[in-house]
């Protein structure tokens, strides 16, 4: 019954409630990208999404792109990009005098290709290209003097009656701008008047966008917005078009088909609903980095993209937080509560109220929070206690009535306020140094007493159903106090840690939900067992809770809703109609590093709306505003290259079919670089998570890197895989790429060639050798055969020439025997011719005497005759020759010599030579050469002189050593 009565009422409030609960409170997440970012010009003029998911941007530097991490600028053009749109796979760009269209190559890159031959110089001078349409006839081109109408890779021309301005594709219809005829539409090539159109001539015309399929919106740069139904034109009478008037509409654009987007010249972006409510007023003030709107656009998940006249931002437009901070400078949020017809709020800079009304108004001031006088500093804490509204401070507790602060206690820090389940009104006050006790008294609540027996600081704490007093200390664990009937003194204490089933002794925060007191420690929720007085893990809410961490705040609102922090990350269990929980947490993502450590809010103003304390402020959290969280981002390989860039630069994503173009890089240039990303364009950091095939063994670990450079890699085929993680924790399908790193040179096919051939010829070589060594080896044996036939032959040589040496030295000495036998013969012959001689001249000389002494001349006669005989016989020419012969014979080795050194001697004299060598005196050389002494003296002297010796040196000595 009570679940009944519950839905009832949550109907009654969704059918009757707050008007604003449909409502954002803040303003939308902000991200501002300069110039030194985007690497581009000041200005950007136009934007548009591809279907690939990359944002894209005419710039004054050309065309910029964008991947939700890597900013790509592409100057072809040379010029300023003033206009673009996207057609599939193409993205038609224009500037002054040149239009054309970027397309992807099959290495992912983009390629300029100009339109201009197709003009075929029937216009030159056409100046700047300011739109660009996609149209059911074709693209549509168009500048101040002329319209180009691209289709079929044919380009017609429409020219305009004066002058156009702008033009615009609305409805199926081509709307141009001409600033003498007015509004006119372009039909069948040719510009054409339509109804009214003239009451806008002179006034020009800024943006036409779409009200129903029958009904257009016209923004003009001074009068405001007009509607128009083809036939009349009236004004469009809604609070935005007040605004729009003030601050002179230059840009717009259709978002999710329910809201219009109005970039201004002076104040920003302006939003309304269809109906011309105003949702946003954005400008620089409120957190955009330039005041003047060149273009609007959104992306596929209802981001709105600003082309600023300085910058580039995102508007978080869809998403279901909105902020009050940073303009509105209240400080960081610690508390909030909604009283009677105003929020109050606490920060670390007092207390501040706004009147509700104006807290809904999108168009509040920070003028509109108030500060309420007495306040100034720390805020701990709101609460509203029997229609009372309590204010915890730095300074002690206010009682606050309307926009005034009552001091009631002046005991510092007002930590937590709770009242105890007694029938007489009483509260309890956690403060640094214990816990005060105030009693109320008619109207006003007043300072009672300090609790004793009790005296650590008390952030925490909560009376459980029986009536014990909780409290937490994050670096002490937890006590539970029973207070005296008297709410006097603590009488029992009794402490918790990790020996109590408590996961750890710090950080245990304590808290209470409608089913009891529970805990938010490091391991997810723990509740308290009352059987044996221990904690144990509350299942119910952690099996819904991924990845348990710290449990730092945990609040359950009037819808039974459980609100909780995790790990610094909000999330909610969300109450069923079945009485189960559902979690929640995909909208909370982009708080996580916003939110104030230790010091958790959460205040859920309805069932829609709910209040968050952040650093800065405090977020609003409107759950009407639906938005699909489970949009799968599209995953970019931005650059994939080699150490060597000129081998080209590859890209590629998730939208491809299949990859066409395989990269392969040489084996020297192995160190591959590759950058990633993901669309994911939320105020949340992307996860990746990649992997490269036969080479990582494992996925890495989830991490915001998003680039890897793998160095060193051998040859071979390999696939780099990657993957992204979505707000709500999914990994996206995996993105593979493949690239092959090619063998090194030695590795080649011709490589191989050339070892085959080497190969080949070493084996030939080989065979060559072997035969060569075969031979060489025959060749050596016949050789040494024929070396040991040498040797045995040069034995045999060595002994016969032994042998033959011996006969020699047999035969010499023989030679020599017989050499001085007859030596010995030649003397005794010698010896003998000189004895006969003498005897024969001793005898011839007797005979004289006698002869001398004869007178018988027969005697005498005959004496004369054997004197003649005699004479004949000492000089027998014949007997001389004979042994003048033998002395030649038995001297011939002196003669040669004596030949050879002394060509001069004559026979006689190499005779007496010979004598001389036998050692025979001069006095028995002259008997022999039967000349006188003195004779033989003058042959030696000559023989000395014709041998060049002195007259000291021995001539037979001489002859003896020849």
């Amino acid at each position: 019954m009570r679940l009944k009565i519950y839905l009832f009422g949550i109907l009654i409030i969704i059918l009757l409630g707050d008007k604003a609960s449909a409502q954002s409170f803040g303003l939308p997440g902000i991200h501002n990208f300069n110039r030194s970012e985007y690497l581009g010009g000041t200005q950007n003029w136009s934007v548009a999404q591809a279907p690939n998911g990359m944002i894209y941007f005419g710039n004054n530097n050309g065309l910029i792109e964008y991947d939700g991490a890597h900013w790509n600028v592409y100057n072809d053009m040379g010029i300023v990009n003033r206009s673009l749109c996207i057609d599939g796979k193409r993205i038609y760009v224009g500037g002054f005098n040149k239009l054309g269209y970027y397309e992807e190559e099959t290495e992912g890159i983009l390629k300029y290709h100009s339109l201009i031959p197709l003009l075929n110089n029937r216009i030159n001078d056409f100046d700047e290209i300011w739109r660009i349409h996609k149209t059911s006839f074709g693209i549509v081109f168009q500048s101040f003097k002329a319209i180009f109408i691209y289709n079929q890779e044919k380009m017609d021309i429409v020219y305009p009656r004066s002058k156009f301005h702008f033009s615009y594709y609305v409805n199926g219809i081509l709307w141009v701008y001409d600033e003498v005829q007015g509004l006119m539409q372009c039909r069948e090539g040719k510009v054409r008047q339509i109804p009214e159109g003239s009451t806008f001539a002179g006034t020009q015309i800024w943006n036409i966008l779409p009200l129903n399929d029958d009904q257009v919106i016209i923004g003009t740069a001074k009068n405001g917005v007009f509607k128009y139904d083809g036939e009349k034109l009236s004004v469009w009478n809604k609070p935005v078009n007040t605004l729009l008037k003030k601050y002179q509409i230059f840009s717009g654009a259709l978002i999710d088909k329910k809201y219009f987007a109005f970039g201004t010249i002076q104040n920003g972006l302006i939003v309304s609903d269809t109906t011309g409510n105003v949702i946003y007023e954005i400008n620089k003030e409120r957190g955009l980095s330039n005041n003047t709107v060149l273009c609007v656009g959104s992306d596929q998940v209802g981001n709105i993209w600003l082309g600023l006249d300085n910058g580039i931002s995102i508007i978080h437009f869809n998403s279901s937080l909105t902020y009050i901070q940073n303009y509105f400078n209240i400080g960081s949020g610690y508390s909030s509560a909604r009283f009677g017809n105003k929020l109050y709020l606490g920060t670390n800079q007092g207390l501040f109220y706004i009147l509700w009304s104006d807290f809904i108004n999108p168009l509040k001031k920070k003028e509109d929070f108030h500060l309420i006088e007495g306040t100034e500093g720390q805020v701990w804490s709101l609460a509203i206690i029997d229609n009372t509204l309590l204010c915890g401070h730095n300074f002690g507790v206010f009682q606050i009535l309307d926009k005034v602060a009552v001091k009631i206690s002046s005991v510092s820090g007002g930590w937590n306020i709770i009242k105890l389940n007694r029938k007489e009104p009483f509260l309890l006050i956690g403060n640094y140094s214990g816990i005060s006790v105030l009693k109320r008294e008619g109207l006003m609540w007043s300072y009672r007493n300090e609790l004793s027996g009790y005296d650590q600081s008390s952030h925490y704490l909560e009376e459980d159903s029986k009536g014990y007093i909780w409290v937490s200390h994050g670096y002490k664990g937890l006590f539970r106090l029973k207070l005296d009937a008297d709410l006097q003194r603590v009488i029992d204490l009794h402490f918790y840690d990790s020996k109590s089933g408590l996961p750890s002794d710090l950080g245990n925060t304590i808290f209470k939900l409608k089913s009891g007191i529970v805990v938010g420690t490091r391991n997810g929720i723990f509740k308290y067992n009352w059987s044996n007085d221990k904690f144990e893990q509350d299942l119910q809410f952690n099996q819904l809770i991924p990845d348990l961490k710290q449990i730092d705040y945990i609040n359950q609102d009037n819808a039974n809703n459980v609100w909780y922090y995790n790990n610094q990350q909000p999330g909610v269990l969300r109450f069923q109609e079945d009485g189960t929980y559902k979690n929640i947490s995909a909208p909370f993502v982009e708080l996580s590093r916003m939110l104030i450590p230790s010091y958790g809010h959460i205040n859920a103003l309805n069932i829609n709306d709910v209040i968050i304390g952040l650093e800065g402020g405090f977020a609003h959290y409107n759950s009407r505003q639906l938005k699909n969280y489970s949009f799968l981002p599209i995953l970019y390989i931005n650059k994939l290259q080699s150490s060597d860039t000129s081998e080209g630069t590859y890209r590629f994503n998730s939208t491809y079919n299949q990859q066409i173009v395989v990269p392969k890089f040489k084996f020297i240039n192995n160190r591959i670089s590759i950058t990633f990303a993901a669309n994911q364009f939320t105020q949340q950091e992307v996860l990746f998570q990649f992997k490269l095939e036969d080479f990582d063994e494992e996925w890495s670990s989830w991490s915001l890197k998003n680039s890897k450079e793998y160095t060193n890699l051998p040859d071979g085929h390999y696939i780099f895989k990657l993957k992204a993680l979505t707000i709500q924790g999914i990994a996206t399908p995996t993105l593979s790429y493949q690239f092959h790193i090619l063998s090194p040179w030695y590795r080649t096919i011709y490589a191989w060639s050339i070892y085959f051939l080497i190969i080949v010829s070493i084996l030939y070589l080989s065979y060559r050798f072997f035969l060569t060594s075969i031979e060489k080896s025959r060749l050596k044996e016949k050789e040494a055969q024929k070396e040991k036939y040498k040797q045995r032959e040069q034995l045999l040589k060595e002994d016969a020439l032994i042998t033959e040496k011996e006969m020699i030295r047999l035969r010499n000495e023989k030679l020599n025997l017989e050499m001085i036998h007859k030596e010995k013969e030649l003397a005794n012959s010698s010896m003998l011719i000189i004895q006969k001689n003498e005897i024969l001249h001793k005898l011839k000389n007797d005979l004289n005497k006698i002869k001398n002494t004869l007178n018988d001349d027969t005697l005498k006669n005959y004496v004369t005759s054997t004197l003649k005989r005699i004479g004949k016989e000492i000089d027998n020419e014949k007997q001389w020759q004979v042994f003048n012969m033998h002395v030649e014979q038995v001297h011939e080795d002196l003669f040669k010599k004596l030949k050879v050194r002394y060509p001069d001697l004559t026979p006689r004299e190499l005779s007496l030579c010979a004598y001389l060598r036998m050692n025979i005196s001069s006095k028995e050389i002259a008997i022999l050469m039967n000349i006188s002494t003195r004779g033989v003296e003058i042959s030696r002297y000559r023989i000395r002189k014709k041998l060049g010796l002195d007259r000291n040196a021995n001539l037979t000595d001489f002859m003896m050593t020849l």
